[in-house]
């Protein structure tokens, strides 16, 4: 039988990037849907709607959209962003 041909491979990024991840899991030892990963995702589209208020004037964004302004934002004040 001859090799597969995919029409795509997926993107995995370095393995070192997942190595502090993964000593995380390894050291709290939750798998399940409840863990410290699984509530951060969970959290993150709520601190997005919140930070993303459509009652906020134009003006007060320097006529920018808001996902623009949040990333001047980050920019400026990398301090208070976590990884």
């Amino acid at each position: 039988m001859s090799d597969p041909i995919y029409v795509t491979q997926p993107y995995l990024p370095p393995l070192e990037e997942f190595i502090p991840y993964l000593e995380k899991i390894w050291a709290n030892k939750i798998l399940t849907n409840g863990g410290p990963f699984h509530q951060q995702l969970e959290q993150a589209p709520l601190r997005y709607a919140t930070l993303y208020d459509h009652r906020l004037p134009q003006s007060a964004l320097k006529s920018k959209t808001p996902i623009q302004t949040m990333k001047d934002w980050h920019q400026s004040h990398p301090q208070l962003f976590n990884k």
